[in-house]
């Protein structure tokens, strides 16, 4: 129990630490704790690796390594300096391991006489690594880390020529390949379910804002239900004091006109600035309808800085100077169609 409390205040520093950089949702939560203990475990192996030092043969395979470190450093430096997105470092930090594992696999396997103890141990680890992709919820790279491995099996297989690594090939293979299938269904499935959650938490806010209510007051209110067991009529009454009654009747007329009014938009911001993310899309929408940075981090779940970040990115694909204001402009390229 101690060394999960420990795990747990970790990653609550982690998340503290690098809030500016993700998404506030789960699956970014995810690639950060996955990213995180991914480089440190890297530089752990590659520092273990080098100290312990190592033979004439795998000299070269050492010289490689320390190369790893420079790449990976920076990658890590873009990440931290926003010129990369956290999806971006661990996608590009996933391949230059696999990368690398790969080279090091085939070249020890040519190398050594007895190769069969390195070819299972970087089997091993471009496993870990296919783990870590599908864990990250990425599409594509399990399947690119999956088809990497078979591929750099068989070669290793008509290198050594050792009639176990002949035989564990194909069970080896399959196994992999169900592993894609399977997790790759997985991942669909979380980011589809995150992509409608996100959708739920905008469209919430806004309704919310559209009636002109306090989510806090109403979660106090449900609150208060449930610790009172009040009645349904006490609650009622409750809500009378949130909602004027003699604007109900025209409330879901009015939502509903302004999700179709609110959709329209969404269609026209993509027609017009097909070059920007959905996020950034979004963003655009709600600095049109004048909400500050605050309200829009608030609604997309993200943090103030991550929306400072996002601006800054639409600023430069939209090719904006340094004195043009980004709603202005964002009025000039639609306004024809809003």
């Amino acid at each position: 129990m101690a060394t999960f409390s420990l795990f747990n205040r970790f990653h609550r520093k982690i998340k503290s630490f690098f809030g500016g950089y993700i998404e506030h949702n789960h699956i970014d939560y995810q690639r950060l704790l996955v990213y995180v203990y991914f480089v440190i475990t890297t530089y752990l192996l590659i520092f273990f690796t080098l100290f312990k030092g190592f033979s004439a043969k795998t000299a070269f395979s050492a010289y490689i390594q320390m190369g790893v470190c420079i790449p990976s450093l920076l990658i890590f430096i873009l990440f931290l300096t926003h010129k990369f997105t956290l999806k971006q470092a661990l996608c590009t930090h996933l391949v230059l391991c696999n990368s690398f594992n790969i080279f090091q696999m085939i070249f020890l396997a040519y190398n050594n006489e007895d190769n069969l103890p390195f070819v299972v141990v970087h089997t091993v680890i471009q496993t870990v690594l296919l783990f870590l992709s599908l864990i990250s919820y990425l599409k594509f790279y399990p399947l690119f880390i999956a088809s990497s491995t078979i591929i750099s099996l068989w070669i290793c297989c008509i290198i050594t020529d050792i009639p176990t690594l002949n035989d564990i090939f194909w069970i080896i293979a399959v196994f992999l390949i169900i592993i894609v299938l399977l997790g790759n269904r997985l991942v669909k499935l979380i980011n589809e379910l995150s992509h409608t959650n996100k959708q739920l938490v905008a469209t919430q806010y806004e309704v919310f804002s559209l009636l002109d209510l306090d989510k806090s007051a109403l979660t106090s209110l449900l609150e208060l239900a449930e610790n009172k067991k009040l009645s349904s009529e006490e609650i009622n009454g409750l809500m009378d004091g949130l909602i004027d009654k003699k604007n109900m009747p025209d409330i879901k007329q009015h939502i509903s006109e302004w999700y179709t009014h609110s959709q329209n938009k969404k269609n026209i911001i993509a027609q017009k600035l097909p070059m920007l993310s959905e996020t950034q899309q979004e963003i655009c929408r709600l600095i049109l309808e004048n909400h500050s940075t605050g309200n829009i981090a608030k609604t997309l779940g993200k943090s103030p800085s991550n929306i400072t970040c996002q601006r800054s990115k639409i600023r430069a694909k939209l090719h904006l100077k340094k004195e043009e204001d980004l709603k202005t402009v964002l009025q000039e390229r639609i306004q024809k169609r809003i």
